[in-house]
């Protein structure tokens, strides 16, 4: 069989013997890749520097690289490299035996069996940040912030058993430089030290001590405690401890799951109250659904799942503002996509947010249509084109805590507030390692009276 020709943009201007296409892929990432999804299709050719790159957008040979032949192509990659740099080795970022062997200890804590530890969490979260709201009825609030302050308080009380409370800003302002740090370190074309880069770098350092500092006095009080390796996951890799179970190794556990964790979360939080609220027909739906479902009653595990506007409209969501938007791939050995020949070493960009929004696969793509995930429609779309928590065997180990949390967080402020977007804030996708609401997303909150 011929060897299948990719189509390969212009190279950078004036410097694209050197750069291939770096320097156009460094301005804007998520445009300049839309751009080649709309002008060149779903499997196109580039070169950073010499490294050869394929920007794979089709649905097909996204599911061949993330699940059929997921064995023969690793997260071996400079992006995920500059993400390990913060994280740490930890189940994120690590590939072969090691990863296996950590998640394999993980597994069990992500069972749906725990379901019932996690929600207690969820509902004293939900209620702390409806008191909160409670302080600013009627006022034009910013909900970016608390969403990411309120799934970090989730990701302590359920992961390490642990409040994180007097913690969570000093906590979330350091995470996000070191996130900030490693966007600009991404988009770097040339590894000359500049004063800005020794700036830059001594920042990321202090960051990393502020971090590591935190998580090592959480470790040293885990260790204090009786052990509960069902409700802490330090818990868990103490009593599986080996060689390698150092004080650094437990840290970057830690880290690798406040990264990967809480920032994905809070996002889809905060773009899905903006796409529902944005929307008149979905916001009563999901208004009528919540009242009629659990009126002012609390939460369950078994009424969670009793809201399928709220979840078609969630699923929706993920696919506009996928939680991780771009992710990388790199070929173990030489293979075939697509009837095209690849060699050992070559780099795969895998955005989910090119996928889901790919017009081949989903009709009108940039329109908010919750529909599309009915369960009469939901079948017919695509193995690899809707990936917003992965596939295969690195998808995401924490899907069911993070849908558990939306779910529950969402319902509960169905139950205690009147909502209205605050227009006059304009929406903008910030684009970094996640993709972020740049001005913020406003909301003004009415309480709701009792007899309601």
């Amino acid at each position: 069989m011929a060897n299948r020709l990719i189509p390969s943009p212009p190279k950078d201007k004036i410097w694209g013997k050197l750069t291939g296409h770096a320097l156009s892929l460094s301005k804007n990432r998520l445009e300049y890749m839309m751009s080649l999804l709309n002008n060149y299709g779903d499997f196109v050719e580039l070169k950073m520097g010499q490294q050869t790159t394929y920007l794979l957008t089709n649905p097909e040979g996204v599911d061949y690289v993330l699940r059929k032949n997921a064995k023969n192509f690793s997260k071996e990659t400079p992006g995920f490299k500059l993400v390990s740099d913060v994280t740490g080795k930890g189940v994120f970022t690590e590939s072969g035996k090691s990863w296996l062997e950590k998640r394999k200890k993980v597994n069990p804590f992500f069972s749906p069996k725990n379901k019932i530890h996690w929600l207690p969490h969820i509902i004293e979260t939900a209620n702390e940040l409806i008191d909160d709201l409670n302080r600013s009825s009627n006022k034009s609030v910013n909900i970016c912030p608390l969403m990411t302050r309120s799934t970090l308080q989730i990701l302590g009380r359920t992961i390490f058993n642990e409040d994180l409370g007097k913690f969570g800003d000093i906590f979330e302002k350091e995470l996000n430089n070191l996130i900030h740090l490693t966007e600009e370190k991404i988009t770097q074309i040339i590894p000359i030290p500049t004063p800005k880069k020794v700036r830059q770098r001594k920042s990321f350092e202090k960051s990393m001590s502020i971090l590591d500092g935190i998580i090592l006095d959480m470790i040293n009080r885990a260790k204090e405690r009786p052990s509960e390796p069902d409700k802490n996951m330090i818990h868990t890799f103490l009593e599986h401890a080996t060689d390698e179970t150092t004080e650094k190794y437990l840290i970057d556990q830690i880290k690798t799951m406040a990264f990967a964790g809480h920032e994905t979360s809070s996002n889809v939080l905060s773009w899905s109250m903006y796409l529902i609220l944005n929307n008149p027909e979905w916001h009563n739906k999901i208004k009528a659904e919540i009242d009629s479902v659990i009126g002012p009653n609390e939460l369950s595990v078994d009424n969670l799942n009793l809201f399928p506007n709220l979840t078609m409209a969630l699923k929706e969501s993920m696919r506009l503002y996928p939680p991780a938007w771009s992710l990388g791939r790199k070929a173990e050995s030489d293979d075939e996509i697509l009837g095209h020949k690849v060699k050992q070493g070559d780099i795969f960009i895998i955005s989910p947010y090119l996928t889901q929004h790919n017009s081949a696969v989903f009709t009108n793509p940039d329109d908010f249509s919750p529909e599309r995930f009915s369960e009469e429609n939901e079948v017919k779309i695509p193995s690899g084109a809707y990936i917003p928590f992965g596939i295969g065997p690195r998808s995401c180990i924490g899907e069911g805590l993070a849908m558990m949390e939306i779910i529950g967080i969402i319902v509960k402020l169905f139950q205690n507030f009147e909502m209205e977007l605050d227009k006059k804030v304009k929406v903008e996708i910030n684009q970094k390692l996640t993709l972020q609401a740049k001005n913020g997303i406003n909301v003004f909150f009415k309480r709701k009276n009792k007899k309601d």
